[in-house]
């Protein structure tokens, strides 16, 4: 799987938290916010249900076109 760069501005206290909690579980911060975002899919029941076979599909527009 390949990697891109997410650029997005956060609270303070939510930047301080992923900072300990990345010290202190050992992690990288890209790690921990990867984990994030991955227990927040498995709950979001729009993506599973619409998002994730477009994102699964080899066959998209957006991957056709490499974005």
């Amino acid at each position: 799987m390949s990697r891109s760069t997410l650029n997005v501005r956060i609270p303070e206290d939510k930047h301080k938290y992923l900072r300990l909690k990345a010290t202190h579980s050992g992690k990288q911060l890209q790690e921990l916010v990867t984990e994030c975002i991955d227990q927040y899919q498995q709950s979001d029941e729009d993506y599973m249900s619409k998002f994730k076979p477009l994102i699964e599909s080899p066959n998209t527009k957006e991957n056709a076109h490499g974005a």
